[in-house]
């Protein structure tokens, strides 16, 4: 099914489509019952600052951060800059 149909379908169909709705509900559905990565580990977030205020990249930190902290696969993030 496309994804308009996809989602038309999931939000009330043609006639009772409410887009603000949808979207509140799509944001309940998207939201995560655990903390974020930098905000569990404090050590790992004053990295990130520390090397943010020294004006590295999203790509550096990442980087330093797979480089460092490889040995705790949770410590590391995919994402630039652990978002």
């Amino acid at each position: 099914m496309p994804t308009i149909s996809h989602e038309v379908s999931n939000n009330g169909a043609r006639d009772a489509y409410r887009a603000i709705a949808a979207q509140e509900r799509a944001l309940d559905r998207a939201r995560r019952p655990k903390q974020c990565l930098l905000a569990r580990k404090p050590a790992l977030r004053q990295t990130v600052l520390t090397l943010l205020r020294e004006e590295w990249s999203p790509e550096q930190i990442v980087g330093h951060l797979r480089r460092h902290h490889s040995g705790d696969p949770g410590e590391t993030c995919a994402a630039p800059a652990c978002r």
